[in-house]
Parts: C-alpha cells; sequence; structure tokens
C-alpha cells in the first residue's frame, strides 16, 4: 500500500469563505495554544503533554471559547495530532522546534473523515455546503483524508490523499 496525493483548486463563494476563515483560525489557535501550554508544562515540570491529555483539555477550552464548538472538532483533533507529531520529530533529532503558526503565512486544515466528492464534482466538509471544486483528473484510488489550504495570494485547494495499491518492486533487476 502506498499513498498518493491530489490537489485541486477550490472556488468557495463569500459565506464559504467566511467559514473556511473560522476553521483556519481555530485550527491556528487550538495549535498555538497546546503548543503553549506544552512549552510552559515543560519548563516548568519537565514532563511531555501528549494528545490524550491535549484531547481533554480541548473539551474544556472549547466550553471557554464558545467558537471553537462551530467548526468540525475533526480538523482541531486533526491539529493536535499534527503537533504531536512535530514534537516527536523534535525530540528524535529528525526535525526543529516546531514553531508558532502565523495568519500571514499559508493556512490549513485536514480532515480525516466524514468528507465527500458529490456527482457534480463538489466538495462536501462537514457543517459546511458543497464547495465548488476543479476536478482535472481521475481519483480511482480510496480517498483517505483532505487537507484544504489558503495561499497568502488568496487561493483555495484541496490536496486529498488516497491510498493505492502499490506493486512490490523486483529484487535485484530480477
Amino acid at each position: 500500500m502506498g499513498n498518493k496525493a491530489y490537489k485541486f483548486r477550490l472556488d468557495p463563494n463569500q459565506e464559504q469563505q467566511a467559514f473556511l476563515a473560522k476553521c483556519f483560525g481555530c485550527s491556528r489557535f487550538v495549535y498555538n495554544h497546546f503548543l503553549r501550554v506544552t512549552t510552559d508544562v515543560y519548563a516548568e515540570s519537565k514532563k511531555h503533554f501528549r494528545y490524550r491529555e491535549w484531547a481533554n483539555l480541548l473539551v474544556q477550552l472549547k466550553k471557554e471559547f464558545v467558537w471553537l464548538s462551530e467548526v468540525n472538532s475533526q480538523a482541531s483533533q486533526q491539529t493536535l495530532k499534527d503537533l504531536e507529531s512535530a514534537l516527536t520529530r523534535f525530540f528524535k533529532k529528525l526535525g526543529s522546534f516546531p514553531r508558532f503558526k502565523r495568519k500571514s503565512n499559508r493556512q490549513s486544515f485536514r480532515i480525516p473523515q466524514h468528507f465527500s466528492i458529490t456527482e457534480d464534482g463538489k466538495l462536501k466538509l462537514p457543517k459546511m455546503t458543497p464547495i465548488k471544486m476543479v476536478i482535472h483528473r481521475e481519483i480511482t484510488e480510496t480517498i483517505k483524508s483532505v487537507t484544504i489550504s489558503k495561499t497568502p495570494s488568496g487561493k483555495y485547494f484541496a490536496c486529498l490523499l488516497t491510498e493505492q495499491d502499490l506493486a512490490i518492486a523486483p529484487l535485484n533487476g530480477d
């Protein structure tokens, strides 16, 4: 099994752009908040926080900041998993320490499930009306997740991660 990604241009209307901006903002807020919490806890007690502790704290955070519940909860949970992955890579000395996310950079969030592509080529995300997508090639594999991104120039993209069967390469050129 292997992964293959397809990147398509999105054409959201004004209402959809406003909702996507909320999703980007909530994802960025959750990432930055838990990165700050983790660095503070580590500085005080040398204790590492992981996804399970963060997920429990996220429930409390949603009660404090009600606007976090307006967007898809999977995006927030996936953000926590991405943060855990970044910290794990840092502690294994495979990458640098995670940086705080900024609004001026490329913005993105990932949804691992409960999305679909409609018959007329639109991307259906949870809590949102279907977004017009420019599909320029056929997707034949099983779609595993979708990452929605916005470039600093204001263009929107959907990157669909698929899983495909790979033929095993012969050994020694046989």
